[in-house]
């Protein structure tokens, strides 16, 4: 008697579990391309936002053979260099006897343009002091300042006036820079979306114009996340550090704070594009920078004339 060949149809319960397990991994796989495609184009986009604003400050030097900088009365050098950044009509129409919260500038510049938002930067929705339109993603260096010498800090010398938009009597100009265009940042990205990235409140304390250098980076480090006053890059329009500028102190992704009852600051540059933050040189060009770049270096970098010598 023959014996009937029996073939099974359909498939095991291990057999389903595994192809089920498989199809998972392969999804898995497939989303985590297309999340790093999109942000490799996220981080295009990013350096194209600082190319864009480097080109204009570029732009307006050909022109005036001077750097841009704030006008009277608080107006931020992103607003000086709105005609090369095609906005010539919201430029004519600012009222520069105002500051940039009367009208018809408030109403004018009540928006950052699009290009100074990095896409990988999403939430933008706390700010106590400011309406979140007006942040920025990217902020001008003023250099270095109460860097008094290698152990010190001078609280006096609130401008040190070795920062690319430091200002100065006359305006900045590119052959203040020493150190050379390609060895000195202007500009560097500042992320809003992350807690990390708030400005944390160093309680006031007698000794504060005799603090050396390690004394003021371990209150910093000990300051805790507060609601305190504006958060970094507040607002795009406004010439003040902690609004669109930045001193040029700590290196990215470190901590960011603040004196609760005087403007002295150390602001850290940041991202969410993992462990790096882009910058843009006085030479108009854009890299990225990495966290864990070396302080040393870092602060030669904000210096336009340091003449390559370590400020600690």
């Amino acid at each position: 008697m023959n014996e009937i060949k029996r073939f099974r149809l359909g498939l095991t319960l291990i057999e389903l579990l595994v192809v089920v397990g498989i199809l998972a991994l392969l999804s898995a796989l497939g989303l985590m391309g297309v999340h790093a495609v999109r942000e490799r184009a996220r981080v295009a986009h990013c350096q194209i936002n600082l190319r864009q604003i480097s080109i204009g400050i570029a732009s307006y030097e050909s022109v005036y053979r001077t750097l841009p900088g704030p006008t009277i009365p608080d107006m931020s050098v992103f607003v000086t260099v709105l005609p090369f950044m095609d906005q010539a009509a919201t430029y004519d129409a600012l009222n520069f006897m105002k500051f940039s919260g009367e009208e018809p500038n408030n109403s004018l510049l009540a928006e950052a343009p699009h290009y100074h938002r990095c896409p990988s930067d999403t939430d933008l929705t706390y700010s106590e002091s400011s309406s979140p339109s007006l942040n920025t993603s990217y902020l001008a260096s003023r250099g270095t300042a109460w860097l008094a010498s290698s152990q010190t800090l001078d609280f006096g010398a609130s401008e040190a006036n070795n920062g690319v938009f430091s200002v100065r009597e006359g305006g900045s100009k590119y052959s203040h820079i020493f150190d050379g265009l390609s060895n000195t940042i202007a500009l560097a990205e500042f992320a809003k979306g992350t807690q990390s990235n708030r400005l944390r409140q160093i309680v006031d304390r007698e000794d504060w114009q005799n603090l050396t250098i390690s004394a003021f980076d371990q209150l910093i480090e000990n300051a805790t996340a507060t609601t305190f006053d504006l958060q970094i890059g507040s607002e795009w329009r406004i010439n003040g550090v902690g609004s669109a500028y930045y001193l040029h102190y700590l290196p990215p992704g470190r901590k960011s704070a603040k004196l609760t009852s005087l403007y002295l600051a150390s602001y850290s540059p940041s991202s969410n594009h993992g462990g790096i933050t882009h910058v843009a040189k006085a030479d108009g060009s854009i890299t990225p920078v990495g966290y864990s770049i070396d302080r040393a270096v870092w602060v030669q970098l904000g210096d336009i004339q340091d003449g390559g010598s370590s400020p600690f």
